[in-house]
């Protein structure tokens, strides 16, 4: 009788160290997680300033200019409808 308390004892140890190990590793792996996340942000507000500042030195005149004088043949950029997904046929279920 004793033997099985201990063994029962020793299991349920057991099983909470496990427990608790994988909280830990959970909880590394979403703070590793958020670190992502505010690199990628700070990444994105990079870019964005970026654009902001190409767009500020971009002038349309001074552009035109500039494709004239390198005689580019550019064409306006006309975005591709996106396709509508197929329709899907409702069976009914009987």
């Amino acid at each position: 009788m004793f033997s099985k308390l201990v063994v029962i004892l020793v299991a349920a140890v057991a099983i909470g160290a496990a427990q608790l190990d994988l909280r830990h590793q959970r909880l590394e792996a979403m703070h590793d997680m958020a670190q992502l996340h505010v690199g990628m942000d700070a990444a994105r507000r990079q870019m964005w300033d970026l654009q902001v500042r190409i767009a500020s030195h971009t002038q349309p005149d001074t552009l035109r200019e500039a494709i004239a004088r390198a005689r580019l043949d550019l064409q306006p950029i006309d975005p591709t409808p996106v396709p509508s997904p197929p329709a899907v046929a409702h069976r009914d279920s009987r």
